[in-house]
């Protein structure tokens, strides 16, 4: 029985050799962050580096970060980031404003109450997360 000519076996030959490489891959997710302030916050005006990380959560290798320098902490300012090229698995999301400008989150940055978030992200799939700042530490 003949399936239409060479196509049907160049499309079986190319699925197989792809499985055997393995180097197929899902097409990514997106996680989608908000950052905002407790609408209660009495920082009176915090300004610093606002650092965001996304990082495997098994690994812990970094996949994406983003810094926004001299941006207000401020309930009525969410920053809103996107990251578009995660793959299928689970990640923490990190984001604090680093008060002191020293790349690390430390004592006298902002940061939340409650422990960084994971995320698990699905193939073409948005997971949104929000991380709400309040807490110096």
């Amino acid at each position: 029985m003949r399936f239409g000519s060479g196509r049907f076996f160049l499309a079986i030959l190319l699925a197989a050799a792809c499985v055997l490489a393995g180097s197929c891959s899902l097409p990514p997710g997106v996680i989608e962050l908000t950052v905002s302030s407790d609408a209660t916050y009495g920082g009176g005006g915090w300004t610093g580096t606002l650092r965001i990380l996304i990082r495997e959560s098994k690994s812990g290798d970094l996949v994406a970060s983003s810094s926004v320098s001299g941006y207000p902490l401020d309930f009525s300012n969410p920053y809103e980031y996107s990251y578009g090229g995660a793959g299928e698995g689970r990640y923490v999301v990190i984001a604090y404003l680093d008060v002191d400008d020293d790349g690390t989150f430390n004592a006298g940055d902002v940061g939340p109450t409650t422990l960084f978030p994971n995320v698990d992200v699905t193939s073409e799939e948005t997971t949104e997360v929000s991380i709400t700042l309040d807490k110096t530490l």
